[in-house]
């Protein structure tokens, strides 16, 4: 049996689902083939990994306690093969013309209490589907003409379906979105930070960069942890906040940035604190926020399954998201931060055991697998992938304020 063989070889990835108004309240779980996997073959291979993935996972772990749609590939849309998970997982099907094992597979799935979802462009719209849908996402890149009829017929038709604007790319996909009516949003737009141009960063960011290198350096000693975090007077109610938060599991109360770094350990407050820091840099926008901190954990796991140092794989997870929501090059932060050379030849040139593992994580979340190889299979990188996520909704969970009157769901 070949790697590709493994049923859980594919790439995995979350895409953020955001309201009209910015609030992030799911994701769309998209799966991914190689380049030499033939097309005719990667629905079977997608049921297959996705029986395999998440056949064993709570939507918790799986969408940080919101709202989860999975597109599903045809044996589970005719219901040969059966989805892994409960009615409280959206599922996601082509707008277009069903066959007949099709329209009954997905009525099957209504009927058992999922929320579907229609997917397609401007295609013509199946009438047997429409009625068993909760929502239909338009494709922005589609032809406006016909993106203005299929939502006439959405909004016009049985019940009310809800509109999803797709693949959000700019500004004016925002507006355009409002005109058409859609309540919901996704499309890399709303996975980058606050905008901004590209490469700049105020005062107060650059301090966020300089303290997050500070605070990731291992010979930073202890006592300059303490007082620059302290000289911060936001960064320090948050972290004595979350101090003596049920999170933290202390038995009693803390009311300075030193008791915190005692009673907690120092490593820990290096960890909480730096996702402070990240977030004020992505000033506080949860999709950004979660896939930087989910892209730099799994940074680490690769890391040490590969015997690299995972607290400097960390580090370079982080410094990879902040380069992302400064929206310039990673090489323009080594340059200005004093990194250990092995960390900077890493980061810039992939050099090292250490990066090997960054490069393998940057070519999975890509799909595109890295010049010198996968240093895991694919299917444990995907493995890595889901728990990283995981791992990454509860330690914002724990550390970061949430926003007032989130949705708490979609359905």
């Amino acid at each position: 049996m070949t790697e590709l063989d493994d049923p859980g070889a594919v790439y995995l990835r979350h895409r953020p689902l955001h309201t009209a108004d910015r609030y992030l309240v799911g994701f769309t779980l998209q799966v991914g083939h190689p380049g030499e996997v033939p097309a005719a073959g990667r629905d079977d291979r997608a049921a297959r990994a996705l029986a395999h993935h998440l056949g064993t996972r709570q939507r918790q772990d799986l969408a940080g306690g919101r709202q989860l749609l999975v597109p599903l590939p045809a044996p589970m849309r005719t219901g040969a093969v059966p989805v892994p998970f409960g009615p409280e997982v959206l599922v996601t099907a082509p707008l277009g013309p069903a066959d007949d094992p099709t329209a009954a597979g997905l009525a099957a799935l209504a009927a058992a209490g999922h929320a579907l979802v229609l997917a397609g462009g401007t295609a013509a719209a199946d009438p047997r589907l429409l009625g068993l849908a909760s929502y239909v996402t338009l494709d922005l890149a589609a032809d406006p003409d016909a993106l203005r009829d299929l939502a006439d017929t959405c909004r016009h038709g049985r019940g009310r379906l809800r509109l999803i604007a797709g693949g959000v790319t700019t500004g004016a996909h925002l507006t355009y979105a409002e005109l058409l009516g859609c309540e919901l949003l996704e499309g890399p737009l709303l996975e980058r930070g606050a905008d901004r141009p590209a490469g700049t960063a105020d005062g107060s960011r650059i301090g966020r960069v300089q303290l997050l290198a500070a605070l990731r350096r291992p010979e930073t000693p202890l006592g300059e942890i303490v007082a620059m975090v302290a000289r911060d007077p936001g960064l320090a109610f948050r972290l004595l906040h979350a101090t003596n938060s049920a999170a933290a599991g202390l038995t009693r109360r803390v009311s300075s940035v030193r008791e915190a770094v005692v009673l907690l350990g120092l490593g820990r407050v290096r960890q909480w604190v730096s996702m402070m820091a990240l977030a004020d840099l992505a000033d506080v926008q949860e999709a950004p926020l979660l896939l930087a901190v989910a892209r730099a954990r799994m940074c680490q796991v690769v890391a040490e399954r590969i015997d690299a140092d995972g607290e400097a794989a960390f580090t370079a997870g982080l410094l990879l998201g902040v380069a992302d929501l400064l929206g310039g090059p990673v090489t323009a932060l080594t340059a200005q931060l004093p990194l250990a050379p092995a960390l900077a030849a890493a980061l810039d040139r992939g050099a090292g055991e250490l990066g090997r593992a960054l490069g393998a994580v940057r070519g999975y979340l890509r799909w595109a697998a890295p010049p010198l190889g996968w240093p895991l299979p694919l299917a444990e990188l995907a493995d890595v992938y889901l728990t990283s996520f995981a791992w990454a909704t509860r330690i914002l969970a724990d550390i970061v304020t949430p926003s007032a009157g989130r949705p708490a769901a979609i359905a």
